[in-house]
C-alpha cells in the first residue's frame, strides 16, 4: 500500500523520542518553546507529525545535556 506516501507520510518508520531528547527538542527550537513550554508528549506528537518532515533535529548537543536533564 501507498497510499500513506501520497497523504505526505514517510513510508519509512521513525524513531521513538525519549524523554531527554524531547527536553533537548523543545530547548533547541523557540518556537516549540513557547507553544509546549514543558509538555514533553506534545513535543513528542509534533516531532511526529511535523518536526521530522521538516528536519528539526531532536537529538541534544552533546553527552552532558543528555545526563545534566536526566
Amino acid at each position: 500500500m501507498e497510499w500513506g506516501i501520497y497523504e505526505g507520510r514517510n513510508r519509512h518508520r521513525t524513531y521513538r523520542l525519549t524523554n531527554i531528547q524531547a527536553k533537548c527538542y523543545l530547548n533547541r527550537y523557540v518556537d516549540l518553546t513557547q507553544r509546549y513550554r514543558k509538555n514533553w508528549n506534545g513535543a513528542r506528537n509534533h516531532w511526529y507529525r511535523r518536526g521530522y518532515r521538516m528536519k528539526r533535529n531532536p537529538k541534544c548537543e552533546n553527552t552532558k545535556v543528555q545526563t545534566n536533564l536526566a
